[in-house]
């Protein structure tokens, strides 16, 4: 629901859904298990949007909860489970916007997620706080960079004794892309990950990507009608 004339936007959703376990989930030689079951979810959202200075700042606060029935987890070394009963996630999501010049802009963000499976312990792998900062900057017609800045903190995964006690650590993400339009259909890019070669995991045990930068193209073909037939 919009108020246009305070720029202010009352928004709210639901939904379920359903998650049949992959064929690697299923039969993976090692780590499969045939007896999963399927997933199923039901989750709802509320929030507000409200814009500032003619529309060039906005803010956002939103509200979450899913709750997952049987959800699917991994678990090394014994593979695949399944996590009976409900596990519940929620939490609260704020984030800003400002347009601070024509060719700077800005976003913050904050996320924190609460979890709890039937018997009343976190989930693993779901960090508690998730701190974004972005920047989009844009020195040409044809050149826009992009910048982003993730803060993880607090996150469980299994120690060795199979229970969900183990930190993970903290870790700091930053990654940048830079996109240089050649023209309309045609676009060069340079992507850089991890920039600054954070070691840190996302699951215990196994490592993730040092720095890593990539280099392609992107190209749109336009779309023709189908030619007429042949006349005989």
């Amino acid at each position: 629901y919009f108020v246009e004339p305070t720029g202010t936007k009352f928004r709210a959703s639901y939904g379920t859904a359903f998650r049949a376990p992959s064929l690697f989930e299923l039969f993976d030689p090692t780590f499969g298990n045939a007896a999963l079951t399927p997933e199923t979810s039901k989750g709802w959202d509320a929030g507000i949007d409200q814009t500032f200075a003619g529309g060039r700042a906005s803010f956002s606060a939103t509200y979450f909860s899913l709750d997952i029935e049987n959800l699917i987890q991994f678990v090394f070394p014994a593979g695949f489970s399944t996590v009976q009963g409900t596990t519940e996630r929620h939490g609260f999501e704020l984030s800003g916007r400002a347009q601070m010049t024509d060719w700077l802009a800005g976003s913050v963000s904050y996320t924190r997620t609460d979890t709890e499976d039937a018997d009343g312990n976190r989930l693993i792998r779901v960090p508690r706080h998730v701190y974004t900062i972005g920047l989009d900057i844009k020195p040409s017609d044809r050149l826009t960079i992009n910048t982003t800045a993730s803060i993880v903190r607090d996150t469980l995964d299994v120690s060795s004794a199979f229970t969900p006690d183990f930190q993970l650590d903290d870790y700091v993400l930053v990654n940048a892309k830079a996109t240089y339009a050649v023209s309309d259909s045609l676009s060069l890019y340079v992507r850089g990950e991890n920039l600054l070669n954070e070691e840190y995991q996302t699951l215990r045990g196994f490592g993730t990507s040092d720095l890593a930068v990539y280099a392609g193209l992107n190209m749109k073909l336009n779309g023709r009608p189908p030619l007429d037939p042949p006349v005989n």
